[in-house]
């Protein structure tokens, strides 16, 4: 299939350097305040991950120009409607460039043929895929995310960073309870004589919020914890770029040492991601070691635990052997009537540069992590598909041999599950690198964790990965693998659709489009993203 046409992204370098500008003035931060409200309170459904990502740029530029400017551009009095009016005109420039060049993009995909082809690798749609990515896990279900994979870490973070993960949680659980007793909505934000002070908050606030059971100390190191560094490189900062705000979330404000926080989803993400970022600094291979080992267990307690109704077959940590020499391993393995799934738990994710396009550090990223991976898969398949020739040890290291041959269905399913979530994961794992190069199925452990809780059936999730293997040449249609899920529980689960022809025809007749825009609004209604009333992770 030929290369694609590059896509002119000046419009969007352009309206990003507006952004820009416009966070020296003083009311900026009403501005994007006011924008944090909309999402909260529903915003735009079809533009909500494009909004997302705009207001994290924004709070971004934010910190950019609050540590380089210490006079503030002031317009005049009518700044504030200036200020207002602009960002909403950007966000929908932003949002119409995105929508459109993604269709285009599609179109430009498909051939006369009925099926369409395996997509070439194209960076240009890496980028736009980065902005259609859904959020579907909540703040509680992050919190509940970092309780599971750090806990086995919590002396070491103690060590380094001088709290514990318990301790992590409880001051990240005030914070929310803390700044949602000051939101007020309803209110022209530019008539109040300090809209900021709904989102800020000190270090005694927290303290006697909590009824003085967390130490000063500890909500200091917390907090400071995922405080904006001033010494990172954020100059070419921009809506491709790593976003500070996506990992650092919490603004300083040293003239009066409080502190900032507008979007508190991104505090409960950043708990999920960035003490990985750090023990992984710190503890280099030892950190690695235990954390593939840990996400193995929880992979299997997690799925061990779900409701089963059928014969199946569910293990960890198979060895296979031919002629008495090790061939290869299974993570975790789930066997049903109709197919074998096939987890493979990599800890290597995908870095910042390949999530955002580069063309060199994808392929190097692939070959790292997606390639091993099913490279490791495919030697799993091969074994289960002729049994006879292998040997299949347990993690105790007993003999399962006539256990696995008489529970494990031949046909299987690859899937590379990744620790680590990052943005457009569906349309990178849907490229063809190079003409020899088979696609599988990629996902991240806080997907796998969402749609468990969701669907907790181990039947209906095997269904789930099968579906998906028999749709991926086009996956790419639904933007996110977040819509092919709920694509697949209200068109095929729900309504027992389970044929890909249904789905061709309903791309072929418009339907799809229509219908994945409504999956979207489905998505996001799902999704209680801050979790209004009750704000316990468990």
């Amino acid at each position: 299939m030929e290369q694609l046409n590059k896509i002119n992204f000046s419009i969007l370098e352009a309206l990003s350097k507006e952004i820009k500008e416009l966070a020296k003035c003083r009311t900026f931060p009403f501005a994007l305040l006011y924008m944090h409200h909309q999402l909260l309170i529903g915003g735009s459904t079809m533009y909500f991950s494009i909004d997302k990502r705009i207001l994290n740029y924004m709070i971004s530029c934010l910190y950019i120009e609050r540590k380089q400017y210490k006079e503030l551009v002031d317009f005049n009095v009518n700044e504030h409607v200036y200020v207002y009016n602009r960002i909403i005109c950007i966000r929908q420039k932003i949002g119409e460039f995105i929508i459109n060049k993604n269709n285009e993009l599609i179109e430009d995909s498909f051939s006369s043929e009925r099926y369409p082809k395996f997509l070439s690798f194209n960076a240009e749609f890496v980028k736009i895929a980065a902005f259609l990515s859904s959020y579907i896990s909540s703040p509680n279900d992050f919190l509940c995310l970092t309780k599971i994979r750090y806990e086995i870490f919590s002396s070491d973070i103690e060590k380094y960073f001088g709290f514990k993960i318990c301790q992590c949680i409880k001051t990240i659980q005030t914070i929310r309870d803390l700044i949602k007793e000051k939101r007020s909505f309803g209110e022209d934000l530019r008539t109040q004589k300090d809209p900021l002070g709904q989102i800020r908050f000190n270090i005694d606030e927290i303290f006697y919020k909590s009824g003085s059971i967390l130490d000063k100390l500890i909500i200091s190191n917390v907090v400071n914890f995922f405080v904006y560094n001033s010494n990172l490189d954020l100059i070419d900062t921009s809506l491709f770029s790593r976003i500070p705000s996506d990992v650092y979330p919490i603004f300083y404000e040293s003239d009066n040492k409080s502190y900032i926080l507008f979007d508190e989803y991104n505090l409960c993400k950043s708990a999920y991601d960035t003490l990985g970022f750090q023990l992984s600094r710190k503890m280099k291979k030892d950190y690695e070691t235990r954390s593939g080992e840990n996400l193995e267990n929880i992979v299997y307690s997690i799925l061990n635990n779900t409701k089963k109704e059928y014969r199946h077959f569910l293990e960890k940590r198979i060895k296979i052997k031919k002629s008495k020499l090790d061939y290869t391993d299974i993570d975790v393995i789930i066997s049903c009537p109709n197919v074998s799934i096939i987890f493979q738990c990599k800890m290597k994710a995908m870095t910042e540069e390949s999530i955002l396009g580069d063309e060199n550090k994808i392929r190097e990223d692939y070959n790292k992590s997606i390639r091993k991976s099913y490279e490791q898969g495919k030697k799993c398949k091969e074994a289960i598909s002729n049994k006879d020739k292998f040997k299949f040890y347990d993690c105790e290291g007993k003999d399962i041999y006539s256990k696995f041959n008489c529970s494990v269905n031949s046909r299987c399913v690859i899937v590379t599950l990744l620790q680590e979530n990052y943005p457009g994961r569906t349309i990178q794992s849907s490229m063809r690198f190079d003409d020899n190069d088979a696609n599988h199925i990629v996902i991240d452990f806080p997907f796998l964790y969402k749609i468990v809780k969701k669907i907790n059936n181990l039947n209906i999730i095997a269904m789930y990965f099968d579906f998906r293997s028999k749709i991926f040449p086009f996956q790419f249609l639904f933007y996110s693998e977040e819509n092919i899920f709920y694509y697949f529980y209200y068109e095929i689960y729900i309504r027992n659709r389970c044929s890909v022809r249904s789905i061709m025809n309903d791309f072929q007749n418009d339907v799809l489009c229509k219908k994945i825009e409504e999956i979207i609004i489905d998505v996001q209604r799902e999704i209680d993203f801050f979790s209004w009333g009750d704000v316990n992770y468990v």
